[in-house]
């Protein structure tokens, strides 16, 4: 999700969009949020993570429930890691331990005192983001995501024999 993030989403004001560099950087989403939550407690603060990266330092929403933050993490749920499956595939490599089980996020969110939602739609993300954010406090959105499109494109562009991506 990063790649995509960093080049479709437009930010309204300059250091409003913090991303970890080089792609080496997995779970940073929930503890950057909390710092930019703790230092701007008027303005709107969201994590964006993948599902592996969040499962790195997700226990931090008990510190972002114990502050008392108003902080929206969105968890992009596809099961696996998809940019090390793009890499491994790209390299002519077998897929090996790049896909895992999740738990419950919902439940999750709840057992550390926040709130959950789970959204099984696109057209359900942006009311269930405003409604995490208006209702305040620590709330997490998990969506399902399918990446399938989005790895073989990666795959094809990191490949040394790649042709360019047809229209």
């Amino acid at each position: 999700y990063k790649i995509p993030f960093a080049r479709k989403y437009r930010t309204n004001h300059p250091n409003t969009l913090l991303l970890d560099n080089t792609l080496a950087t997995m779970g940073a989403g929930v503890p950057s949020a909390i710092v930019a939550a703790m230092l701007n407690p008027g303005h709107r603060a969201m994590a964006v993570c993948g599902d592996g990266g969040f499962q790195m330092t997700g226990q931090e929403l008990m510190t972002a429930v114990e502050q008392k933050l108003n902080l929206v993490v969105l968890i992009l749920d596809n099961g696996g890691w998809g940019m090390i499956e793009a890499k491994q595939t790209a390299k002519g490599f077998p897929n090996y331990g790049v896909n895992f089980l999740n738990p419950d996020f919902v439940k999750l969110a709840e057992a550390c005192g926040a709130k959950g939602t789970r959204v099984e739609t696109l057209d359900d993300l942006v009311p269930a983001l405003e409604a995490a954010f208006e209702g305040g406090g620590v709330h997490v959105v998990a969506v399902p995501v399918d990446d399938s499109k989005y790895k073989r494109l990666l795959g094809e562009l990191r490949s040394p024999k790649a042709k360019p991506p047809s229209a």
